[in-house]
């Protein structure tokens, strides 16, 4: 029988599984559309939009797969709960990078 945390932590990491995934096919658009961009401008800063546009991009790729990643171990750590150890490990580098981000603003 699962108790109460156990359901909010599954029910939290798949949120937090489908949010990553939007982050993630945004990342994707975004980087592609900057490169459209760069392709139908023939000034320089249509090159400068292109590089800001796939940075962002890839930004976001790589923070929606971490959200993704947190939110699988999330799940697994709600079915067993010997194996949480893992996702509270990136819970604390999520915390970390989010703080950094945060000074860094």
């Amino acid at each position: 029988m699962k108790t109460s945390s156990q359901t909010a932590l599954k029910v939290l990491s798949i949120i937090g599984i489908v949010v990553g995934a939007i982050i993630a096919v945004s990342g994707i658009v975004l980087t592609v559309g900057a490169n459209g961009f760069a392709m139908s401008q023939a000034s320089s800063s249509g090159a400068g939009v292109a590089v800001l546009g796939t940075i962002g991009g890839v930004v976001l790729i790589v923070a929606g797969a971490f959200n993704v990643v947190v939110g699988v171990f999330g799940v697994r750590g709600a079915n067993d709960p010997s194996k949480i150890g893992v996702f509270w490990v990136l819970c604390i580098i999520g915390i970390v990078f989010n703080a950094l981000g945060l000074i860094m603003e």
